[in-house]
């Protein structure tokens, strides 16, 4: 990816510059799109009970919610003017541009609305309506948003959302939750950011903390085998409910292996090494239609990864889930490189890029979650310079042309400009 082909990009500017390339929308297309509600799109309105609601919050970032939760939530004032609840939770203005997709269910097309905030006051938004278009559902289709990922403990759909932190020896945070936090004390938190959806027959490997969203898919209800690993019998997290569950359910096999057991110690001995592997795999016996799910240290999914390309399964029914920083390989002859970060084209930090780290080891304020390149949160959109980006990684081959990259497994080649507010 090079700054001469993302400034290619950055030169269409306008529309007539888009239509230039790709042509002028018909006439019937035209007719789509309104600069207010028609009577269609009003009976719309009056009996959808939910919607995705797009805004910049006090602080000018970037927000997504679902606002709605009963029919007819929005109240249609003029065909130029609603009105809705402010999403609960956000507790600042919100001011600028938004936008609107109302589902109705049972309906096979979606209502899209875009305008401006008005006025706000405690408890409504005074929204004028700029555009209004119906719009076919595969953009719903495409995004699975009734699909959540799996990076939580607690099985999808539940009303209760169950994170897993295990304590680690001298660790910051697994301290401070284990032994400081309260009942009734609150977190400002990120995610989850997983990216793990699966269905079928589901074959799981975990180790240590790596089975937080295997509970998650043993929870919503989901047959297949497990191969846990961990040092010794009091380090298997969830040790009963996983035996409950293997009890009660026939259609699900728990093969513990435990490095450091105690004497007692009836069940599979030594490390998820390849050997391992290979003769769980033989046990299970599983379809050519099975998915497989690994979460744990890069050292130990690396293992079973390759034990699986061997079999010849395809990457596209292998998904992992790393916690631990990713390994980026330093850039051969490479010196130290200046990165300048802006928000909305405004700079707000220039750091220098050392041999051998990433964007964001570089430690400029921008977001980040995984730090593996599974979850996207760290993704920022290259302005200028030159960089290399490990791969796999969640990106897609769009996103990538498109200019976007990862700080937490990208590395400059030059010096560099990001931007923090350009989102896909």
């Amino acid at each position: 990816m090079t700054s001469e082909y993302v400034a290619r990009l950055r030169r269409l500017t306008a529309v007539g510059q888009v239509e230039a390339i790709i042509g002028r929308p018909g006439a019937l297309i035209n007719l789509k799109q309104r600069d207010r509600l028609d009577d269609g799109g009003a009976t719309v309105l009056a009996h959808s009970p939910i919607a995705g609601f797009g805004y910049r919050d006090a602080r000018g970032d970037r927000r997504a919610t679902f606002v709605g939760g009963t029919p007819g939530f929005v109240r249609v004032h003029t065909p130029r003017r609603i009105s809705l609840a402010a999403p609960a939770d956000e507790p600042g203005p919100i001011s600028g541009g938004v936008s609107f997709v109302f589902l109705l269910p049972g309906v096979g097309e979606t209502l899209r609305l875009n305008g401006s905030v008005t006025g706000q006051d405690r408890s409504r938004i005074q929204v004028e309506i700029q555009e209004a278009y119906v719009h076919c559902p595969r953009c719903i289709l495409r995004s699975r948003l009734w699909e959540q990922p799996r990076s939580a403990s607690s099985a999808p759909g539940s009303t209760r959302l169950e994170v897993t932190v295990k304590r680690v020896e001298g660790g910051v945070f697994s301290t401070h939750a284990h032994d400081t936090l309260r009942v009734g004390d609150r977190l400002s938190v990120r995610g989850p950011s997983g990216n793990l959806r699966v269905s079928g027959e589901v074959v799981m490997v975990a180790a240590g903390s790596g089975i937080t969203p295997m509970m998650s898919i043993l929870r919503s209800g989901l047959d297949g085998a497990l191969l846990y690993g961990n040092r010794d019998e009091t380090s298997i997290l969830f040790a009963d409910e996983l035996d409950r569950l293997q009890r009660s359910r026939p259609g699900l096999s728990v093969t513990h292996r435990l490095t450091r057991p105690g004497p007692a110690w009836t069940g599979q001995r030594g490390r998820l090494d390849t050997e391992a592997v290979r003769t769980w795999l033989d046990e299970v016996a599983a379809s050519p239609a099975a998915q497989y799910v690994l979460c744990g240290p890069d050292p130990v999914m690396r293992t079973v990864h390759d034990v699986l390309a061997e079999r010849g399964v395809p990457d596209d029914r292998i998904h992992q889930e790393s916690y631990t920083s990713a390994v980026v390989a330093p850039v051969a002859g490479t010196g130290p490189h200046l990165m300048t970060v802006e928000d909305g084209g405004h700079e707000v930090a220039a750091v220098t890029v050392t041999p051998g780290e990433t964007l964001l080891a570089a430690g400029a304020p921008m977001p980040y979650s995984c730090t593996v390149g599974n979850c996207g949160e760290c993704v920022v959109r290259l302005r200028a310079g030159d960089v290399t980006m490990s791969s796999p990684n969640c990106l897609t081959p769009e996103q990538r042309a498109a200019g976007f990259v990862l700080t937490c497994v990208t590395q400059p080649t030059s010096a560099v400009t990001v931007d923090v507010a350009d989102s896909y």
